[in-house]
């Protein structure tokens, strides 16, 4: 089934913003996948919208051949502020 922004790139941020706001750093895929409770696959689609997208910047990286990838070191960019409610839209 196909999850809309509401459900999938919307919640990530505002996770992302939540995770922010409380101090933590260097937040990866898997700190996000546990706060909004969704499959890593899912939030690994969402992230990679989001980067391309300029939402977000991560570091994307494989793990061996043929791996999963994983983020790291995920941001909120502007546009990802101003999404998640964490920043005036002007």
């Amino acid at each position: 089934m196909i999850k809309t922004w509401d459900e999938l790139e919307l919640p990530v941020l505002r996770a992302l913003a939540d995770l922010e706001d409380q101090g933590s750093s260097e937040i990866d895929d898997r700190q996000l996948a546990t706060a909004v409770a969704l499959g890593s696959e899912r939030v690994a689609l969402a992230l990679r919208r989001l980067v391309k997208a300029d939402f977000i910047g991560a570091t994307e990286h494989r793990e061996g051949t043929g791996g999963r990838p994983r983020f790291l070191n995920i941001v909120l960019l502007e546009r990802g502020l101003r999404a998640a409610g964490a920043w005036p839209n002007l």
